[in-house]
Order: C-alpha cells, then sequence, then structure tokens
C-alpha cells in the first residue's frame, strides 16, 4: 500500500536439492515435482501483510495456533493460485511395489501358524469334547484352579492376536489392514483384562492375609 511494490520474499531451499534431483537414477515420472513447486511457487510481501493482519486480528494465541491458523485460511482463500504452481502432470506414475516373500515373511507366517495352531488345540482340551481319562483329569484340574471364563477370554484374545500376527505377514491389502487393526486390538484388550482382574485379585488375598483377616473372592466380578 501508499505507493509501494509488491516483492517478492526470499526464499530458503536447500543447496543441494536440485543436485540430488539431477543425479538421482529413478525415472522423472516416479520423482516428487517438490523441487519444481519450490522454484515456481513466489510469495509477495502483500501476502505476507495478509497472513500477519489476520494473525494479529484474531488475538487468541499470538505465539502458536493463530499464525498457523491465519496460514491455513490464506491458503483455503488462494487454492486457484497454488494450484496454477503444480505441475501439469502430478502425480505423474503410480508404482506398485510387488510383495516379496523374504525369510523374515517366512518365520513370521510359521510362528504365527504355530501359535494358532497350539491355541485352537489347548481351547479344543478344555472344551469338554475329548472323553479320554488323562485329558479329562487335565481339564477338571483347571477348571478348580482357575475361572473357565477368564481361560476362555484368554485363549479368545490369543487366537484374535495370533490370527492378526499372520494377517500382517500376509500380503498386504486393504481388508487384511482393517481386520489385523481390529483384531489385535481386540485381541490384546481381551488377554490383558482379565489378567489384569486376576492379579488385582491376588493382590486383594495378600494384603488380606498380611493382616490375618478373612477374604471371599466373588467369582461373578
Amino acid at each position: 500500500t501508499c505507493g509501494s511494490t509488491s516483492a517478492g520474499v526470499l526464499k530458503v531451499v536447500v543447496g543441494n536439492l536440485q543436485e540430488n534431483i539431477k543425479q538421482n537414477k529413478n525415472s522423472k515420472t516416479a520423482m516428487s515435482p517438490a523441487h519444481d513447486f519450490l522454484t515456481d511457487f513466489q510469495l509477495s510481501s502483500l501476502n505476507i501483510d495478509v497472513i500477519f493482519q489476520a494473525w494479529l486480528s484474531r488475538r487468541i494465541d499470538k505465539d502458536n495456533f493463530d499464525l498457523r491458523f491465519a496460514t491455513c485460511e490464506w491458503m483455503a482463500n488462494n487454492l486457484e493460485y497454488i494450484a496454477n504452481h503444480i505441475p501439469p502432470s502430478h502425480p505423474r506414475e503410480f508404482v506398485e511395489t510387488p510383495f516379496h516373500i523374504s525369510p523374515i515373511t517366512i518365520s513370521a507366517l510359521v510362528m504365527s501358524t504355530l501359535a494358532i495352531t497350539v491355541t485352537a488345540v489347548t481351547a479344543f482340551l478344555l472344551s469338554g469334547i475329548p472323553t479320554c481319562q488323562s485329558i479329562s483329569a487335565m481339564r477338571l484340574s483347571v477348571r478348580k484352579n482357575s475361572q473357565i471364563e477368564f481361560v476362555n477370554m484368554l485363549l479368545t484374545g490369543l487366537f484374535f492376536v495370533t490370527l492378526g500376527a499372520l494377517l500382517l505377514a500376509m500380503a498386504p491389502s486393504k481388508g487384511a489392514c482393517i481386520a489385523s487393526a481390529w483384531l489385535l486390538n481386540v485381541g490384546y484388550t481381551l488377554v490383558l483384562v482379565p489378567t489384569l482382574v486376576r492379579v488385582s485379585a491376588i493382590i486383594k488375598v495378600i494384603k488380606a492375609g498380611k493382616k490375618f483377616r478373612r477374604v471371599t473372592v466373588d467369582k461373578k466380578k
């Protein structure tokens, strides 16, 4: 204003950015157009003044959020100006990376499959289906020494966790990513919650024993 001309604001760019782009062995279609955008984009002093005025006019949090809000607001109001500096060929090329089966992937698949098998066999032995005498005695001992509801929750949680680990080791897809995240979160919840409840009950019994008091653990809680 006041007859002064609009001057471009100097830009600070890493010196070896252009050199790295020129020496890059990848194809140009697979490279980011960030350098071209930075070279063409120019923000004048008038635009800076507009952002500063919007920043100071808010008078809420001038040291942090207000400046970010004012900058984002200016960019939202000037999207056409910013879009003109984006190279018309961007995005240039989408490259799909093939899924490689490495030794680590094979080990993860084997371990997760083994864990699923052990969890399933343990749940089967405790389910009451086998009629072998030794298995029935083991199942009866588990039912006496621990609440079977907690054991079932633990086994269910472990099964979900191992199944989620198996999906993570397989070829990535949208369904596998969503299912693995859901299985891992729910599985760890089912594993940790019964464990914390049992530990709290044990601590309660130990504290009562130190004071020579009788304590009754409610199996419903």
